[in-house]
């Protein structure tokens, strides 16, 4: 049930795609409009609206805007409650240097799709707002764990995958929202599990025997669903457990390892003094206890500078 509306439409997908590629331009934004004749008469009839005349679409793209053009064509005619998790993302990533922000914004898109299933997934309102408030939880706890696993990826030299770990970091726990949606009664599952201060092993263990899976096997399945994210499905769902890549897969098991350490400084939210610091341990947790951060890619020093300032 949730799975296919919350997967972009084949149509989103396409226009994603081309702002999110390195060589994103208007030509191959028309290409993909020639092909949905559908969307392209939404869309010329928009342009006849706005401007009060006819606009040959190439142009109208550069009139309009580019980013007002991409959130028209991915919401399918603008009237999808699209945006706000979506343009967040954009904006925090666009601060960083080396950045894919068309890559956060189509991460973005995914809650935002999330939250408009809300009214269709959940007719009681307590619950509905259970479920937006969990939401909105584990999209600020992306975000926090997103700009770390951005900032850890750009130290890596030939990272597989880099230019991703910014969406994985704000994906990574999407399958929290998925079993929410699901059942509204997650979210006090979860809430309980961590109150009692149970270890990860075991709230693994009792979301699946619970759920039939974990959050993080939904959550991979969340990615493998949306064409620009599906490499990003292994490393979302090892997130909790990277150590079973090591040998199998180098590139997935570092950009698994990023989002550890990124998801447990995010929930840390400490800032460490120095490389010596008792918390670069608890970063890396028990998922990454034997290994020596310079083997994941990435240095002490960079975690230390990338730590957040208790709040």
């Amino acid at each position: 049930m949730i799975l296919p509306e919350v997967a972009p439409a084949p149509s989103a997908a396409a226009v994603l795609e081309v702002f999110a590629s390195l060589d994103s331009d208007v030509d191959r934004l028309n290409e993909r409009l020639a092909r949905n004749p559908a969307l392209g008469e939404r869309w010329d009839r928009h342009v006849e609206k706005a401007r009060s005349a006819e606009v040959p679409r190439r142009q109208a793209f550069v009139l309009l805007g580019m980013e007002n053009t991409r959130d028209f064509l991915v919401t399918g005619g603008g009237k999808a409650a699209y945006g706000r998790a979506a343009q967040t993302a954009r904006e925090v990533l666009s601060k960083e240097k080396d950045s894919a922000p068309e890559l956060a914004y189509a991460a973005g898109v995914i809650f935002d799709a999330f939250a408009a299933g809300a009214a269709r997934w959940i007719a009681e309102p307590i619950e509905r707002k259970t479920y937006l408030t969990e939401l909105d939880r584990v999209a600020a706890h992306g975000l926090q764990a997103a700009r770390v696993a951005h900032g850890l990826a750009r130290g890596i030299s030939g990272l597989s995958g880099a230019r991703l770990a910014f969406a994985g970091g704000l994906l990574h726990d999407v399958g929290k929202v998925a079993l929410t949606a699901l059942d509204p009664g997650y979210a006090e599952f979860r809430k309980h599990a961590e109150e009692k201060a149970l270890s990860r092993r075991i709230r693994q263990f009792a979301e699946a025997e619970r759920y039939g899976l974990t959050h993080a096997e939904l959550g991979s399945l969340v990615c493998a669903a949306h064409p620009l994210f599906a490499p990003l499905a292994r490393a979302v769902r090892f997130h909790h457990d990277p150590h079973l890549l090591r040998g199998d897969d180098r590139s997935a098991f570092r950009l698994a390892a990023i989002l550890s350490v990124a998801s447990n400084m995010a929930r840390l939210n400490k800032k460490a003094e120095n490389d010596k610091d008792p918390l670069i341990a608890e970063w890396k947790g028990p998922e990454l206890k034997g290994e020596d951060a310079a083997s994941l890619g990435f240095q002490a020093k960079a975690l230390v500078k990338l730590s957040a300032p208790p709040v």
